[in-house]
């Protein structure tokens, strides 16, 4: 949805480097698969909290009116994972 709204250079992502669902595919204890677990739906949770915003954003750009906050996800959180290459550390860094 935020890809319809030309003004928006970046939008939410729920798993950024398939962080979460790399652990729940491939947990080795119960402890990680819950961590996971929790993350995704978090981030699942706050991801139709976003759609509401896009499009809302959405139908204001069509009115022409500004939109609401130019950054959903700041890109710099995610371009700072890659030094991390599994997937549980890049879990426990987010997290911390």
């Amino acid at each position: 949805m935020a890809g319809l709204i030309p003004e928006r250079t970046t939008c939410f992502i729920i798993d950024p480097k398939n962080m979460f669902l790399a652990v729940l595919n491939g947990a080795h204890n119960l402890a990680q698969l819950h961590a996971a677990w929790m993350g995704v739906s978090k981030q699942v949770e706050l991801g139709i909290k976003y759609i509401s915003k896009y499009k809302s954003e959405y139908q204001e750009s069509e009115v022409g009116k500004q939109m609401q906050s130019p950054v959903s996800t700041d890109p710099g959180l995610i371009e700072n994972l890659s030094w991390l290459v599994q997937p549980n550390d890049r879990m426990c860094y987010i997290y911390s």
